[in-house]
């Protein structure tokens, strides 16, 4: 008799150490999914922020480049100005104010 329950309690303290362990293992292997989906979202939002940088980007650089456009054009009008206003110098023989 005292054979069959010292059997029987080896068999539960067994049971018990192999839940303690499952548990372990278990939440061992859960806690490496958790990582493995942090990096997956941190991968994700990488991916989404890296098209609005882009688009960012590319729209400063059609501001700058529109501007760049704005001021050679100016620059282009001002000389036609400035020769229009000699051309009337000559021709009416007085300066241009």
């Amino acid at each position: 008799m005292r054979c069959l329950q010292r059997e029987h309690i080896v068999a539960q303290h067994a049971r018990r150490l192999l839940r303690a362990r499952g548990t372990k293992e278990a939440l061992g292997i859960l806690s490496e999914r958790d990582k493995h989906h942090e990096q997956e979202l941190e991968e994700y939002q990488e991916n989404l922020r890296e098209p609005q940088q882009r688009e960012k980007r590319a729209k400063e650089e059609a501001i700058e480049s529109e501007r760049e456009r704005t001021e050679r054009l100016l620059a282009a009008k001002e000389q036609e100005i400035q020769s229009l206003k000699e051309r009337i110098s000559q021709l009416c023989g007085t300066p241009w104010i």
